[in-house]
């Protein structure tokens, strides 16, 4: 707990025990009054006695369990005993009699009882507010208290410009848009019709507005003070809303981007023609979205006319005629890389060559 919060505790335990002292005050005037009060005056009078006394002892116990939690030594007797003079205080708030109960001498002597521990008790706990503001464990934190002001005076100071830097960032978000909007050739409306780009669109818009109410928060929550903390549940119980829809999103973009079928490819056939002059290379590939591009990758590398590097096939068929000097006598691997328009990739090798016969 914060050594400040402690002394706003011991002050509040003070201002509680004066205020019970000022109301067994009246009630005595009350019951002095010429001529004499109703007994419906005296009795309100005496109830607000004991409420004051109850709220003045709970007052000192909040501080005294305070100063226990900030571990504050130097203060902790002084304020268990101001605890104790608010606990006889309550009770002898308690023991005043009603009003016609047992006459008005007793009734005068329980309400003198009642003032002189209120007297101790106000004076056991200025005794404590005293020694609390002198205390080390007060001295220690003088230095956050003013870190704290100087913080508090930053967030003012900063303010005004983080309003305006969000206005800014609005207005060029707002800018873009209209410039796609009305770009010759380039309209956005257009590009939203493609459902990977109007889901890519409202995720980053998403993504980016969701990390903006966290940068303000955490910022709020760091510089923030006493007065910042209703705004900053507020805008917590957005962002959790928001993190809610974000969630939802991202699951529906990838789960729909994967709902398509997985992509195949069938085991690649070698066959070697009959005069092994040539090698033909067969396979099909399946699932995904076409079109899809196959590249042929040899090891160790084959002597090529060209490259087979990027072929597109919209059919899925694949298929090509390598010559003799595509594979070596000692052997050569043949690795096949397919890619669909969605970037999924899938590899297969070869197998070994099938040589045909002459008719």
């Amino acid at each position: 707990m914060e050594i400040r919060k402690v002394e706003r505790l011991a002050q509040h335990a003070l201002d509680a025990a004066r205020a019970a002292r000022s109301k067994t005050d009246d009630l005595l005037a009350l019951r002095q009054k010429a001529p004499p009060a109703s007994e419906a005056e005296l009795q309100a009078a005496q109830s607000a006695v004991t409420a004051a006394h109850e709220k003045a002892h709970k007052a000192a116990e909040e501080f005294s369990e305070a100063v226990k939690s900030a571990n504050v030594k130097s203060v902790s007797e002084a304020a268990q005993g101001a605890l104790e003079k608010a606990a006889l205080a309550r009770t002898a708030a308690e023991s005043i009699p009603a009003p016609g109960a047992l006459g008005a001498a007793a009734g005068a002597g329980a309400i003198a009882n009642t003032r002189a521990a209120d007297d101790e008790a106000i004076q056991r706990l200025q005794d404590s507010v005293a020694a609390f503001r002198i205390s080390p464990e007060m001295k220690e934190q003088d230095w956050a208290g003013k870190v704290r002001v100087a913080l508090d005076a930053l967030n003012a100071a900063l303010a005004p410009l983080a309003a305006i830097g969000i206005f800014l960032i609005v207005a060029i978000g707002f800018w873009v848009i209209c410039a796609n909007i009305t770009a010759a050739g380039s309209s956005l409306f257009d590009k939203l019709a493609n459902n990977d780009y109007a889901r890519g669109l409202i995720t980053f818009i998403l993504a980016l507005g969701t990390m903006l109410i966290a940068v303000v928060l955490t910022t709020a929550a760091l510089l923030g003070g006493e007065a910042t903390k209703e705004g900053f549940v507020r805008a917590k119980e957005v962002l959790t809303v928001l993190i809610g829809v974000f969630g939802t999103i991202l699951g529906f973009y990838f789960g729909t981007a994967s709902s398509g079928p997985t992509l195949k490819m069938s085991a690649p056939t070698l066959s070697v023609s009959a005069d092994s002059s040539a090698t033909a290379v067969a396979a099909w590939i399946e699932g995904g979205k076409p079109p899809y591009t196959y590249t042929f990758a040899f090891d160790p590398d084959a002597q090529l006319p060209k490259a087979i590097k990027d072929i597109e096939t919209s059919d899925g068929r694949i298929l090509q005629v390598l010559p003799a000097t595509a594979f070596t006598d000692k052997g050569s691997k043949l690795t096949i890389s397919v890619v669909d328009a969605e970037k999924h990739r899938l590899t297969a090798t070869a197998a070994e060559p099938v040589k045909g016969t002459k008719k």
